[in-house]
C-alpha cells in the first residue's frame, strides 16, 4: 500500500512524536532561545529544504533522495546533509 505524500512540516511533527521530542527540547537542540521559533515553523504551511534538513539532523535523521520505485531503478541515491552536500551512489 502506498502512503499519501506528506508536507515537510507533517514529517517533522511525526518524527517529533515518534521520538517523543518536545518543542522546548527541539528548540534547545537547535540553539534557539525561545521555543516559539519552533512553534512558528511547525504552524506554517511550508518550510525551506535547508531548515527541514537541519531540524531532522538534530533529531538524528537524514534526508535521502532517490528515484521513485515505479521507475524501476534505484541505482542512484543522494543524502542531503545539513550545511553540506553529500552524494552516495548505491551499487
Amino acid at each position: 500500500m502506498q502512503k499519501e505524500p506528506m508536507t515537510g512540516v507533517e514529517v517533522l511533527r511525526d518524527v517529533m512524536k515518534e521520538e517523543a521530542i518536545t518543542q522546548k527540547e527541539l528548540s534547545d537542540r537547535l540553539g534557539y532561545s525561545n521555543p516559539s521559533a519552533i512553534t512558528n515553523r511547525l504552524n506554517s504551511t511550508s518550510i525551506s529544504m535547508e531548515r527541514f534538513v537541519s531540524i531532522l539532523s538534530v533529531m538524528g535523521y537524514e534526508v535521502v533522495v532517490r528515484k521513485n520505485r515505479e521507475s524501476g531503478s534505484d541505482d542512484n541515491e543522494w543524502i542531503v546533509a545539513a550545511g553540506r552536500r553529500m552524494r552516495e551512489l548505491k551499487n
